[in-house]
């Protein structure tokens, strides 16, 4: 039996994550993998979402940070960690603080967690208690993707978190 994704992301505005994001789902179709994925209910997310629809199973659910609180954040991806019982976990997150939410629920949940990191840049500020987060997701992730070499050292050098793909 093929491995069960879910391909989540709390991106709220279009752009360069739909495009991953839809040839990410599509390469794992192409794979053989089932795959669903979980999107922010944002208006922001509508067309992502009808492009996802047409390819898997796709649901919505209030998932961005800064519009709700972390405690329906929480439910809501473990709603659809239970219903679905992924056995792989892939968050598309826009900046390494997003996600953060679907990311622990996956872990805890004992699915194996990638991610990948759109925007890095230097500058980033992290309050202590989310860079202790994100410490403990990179720490449990099976990888980790940057999708430049110069995010990458960023990561890794600059924010310190562990060597990432």
């Amino acid at each position: 039996m093929a491995d069960r994704v879910l391909i989540v992301t709390d991106v709220t505005a279009p752009g360069g994550v739909d495009a991953y994001t839809i040839a990410l789902a599509d390469a794992a179709i192409a794979a053989g993998y089932h795959v669903e994925a979980l999107l922010d209910d944002g208006e922001g997310s509508a067309a992502l979402y009808g492009a996802l629809a047409r390819r898997c199973p796709t649901a919505r659910a209030s998932l961005y940070h800064r519009l709700h609180d972390e405690k329906t954040r929480h439910e809501a991806t473990e709603n659809i960690l239970g219903r679905f019982k992924p056995s792989v976990v892939h968050a598309v997150c826009g900046a390494p603080w997003t996600t953060v939410v679907p990311r622990e629920a996956a872990l805890d949940a004992g699915c194996r967690l990638i991610f990948t990191e759109q925007y890095v840049a230097p500058g980033f500020t992290f309050e202590q208690n989310t860079k202790k987060r994100l410490d403990r997701i990179y720490r449990g992730t099976a990888a980790a993707i940057a999708v430049s070499e110069a995010g990458a050292r960023l990561l890794t050098g600059a924010y310190g978190f562990l060597p990432i793909a």
